[in-house]
């Protein structure tokens, strides 16, 4: 898999939001045989930058701007599947900022590796009903509340995470009973 240029493009060191967004645009995703990717491929080539790109902007302290720029750009990326939930899950930002758990019995969540300023999305699957979610003390909900979980089965709830280094915590919010 390789990335090719669909038209010419000029190297820059320029990396403001806009000439990020313009190249990246100017880019267009083929296999080795040089056949365009389908949309499941590309999702999964997508969510693999994404959690490198995280991995730079950690390690490499890349500037805000480029920070939501490439945010913006990946935001398109599918949720990644972290398959069912137990009694005990890891969600690992560094995989993608968009995730999917199936909640098969009352979970206590860990939320690793988030990089500040950036919005995460977790899509909660009701599975057969009835479970709840231990969320990490890091996670702030409006008045302090935490929510329920959607008791129904076959289910969704939309958690949205906005995480601050400065507060050490992740601002939250949910969507229920899709």
């Amino acid at each position: 898999m390789a990335f090719k240029p669909r038209t010419n493009t000029t190297k820059t060191d320029n990396l403001e939001p806009s000439s990020l967004r313009e190249t990246l645009r100017h880019v267009e995703l083929h296999s080795a045989n040089d056949k365009v990717l389908s949309g499941s491929q590309k999702s999964a080539l997508y969510q693999t930058i994404d959690g490198l790109l995280t991995g730079l902007i950690n390690t490499q302290g890349l500037s805000r701007a480029n920070t939501e720029a490439i945010a913006e750009i990946l935001g398109g990326a599918g949720f990644y599947n972290d398959g069912n939930s137990g009694v005990a899950k890891v969600i690992d930002w560094s995989i993608g900022r968009k995730h999917r758990l199936v909640l098969t019995g009352n979970v206590t969540l860990t939320l690793s590796n988030p990089v500040d300023g950036l919005e995460y999305f977790l899509l909660l699957d009701t599975g057969a009903g009835g479970f709840t979610v231990t969320w990490p003390a890091s996670v702030l909900w409006p008045g302090g509340v935490t929510p329920v979980i959607t008791a129904g089965a076959g289910k969704f709830d939309l958690v949205r995470l906005v995480y601050s280094i400065s507060a050490g915590a992740y601002f939250a919010s949910i969507e229920q009973n899709y």
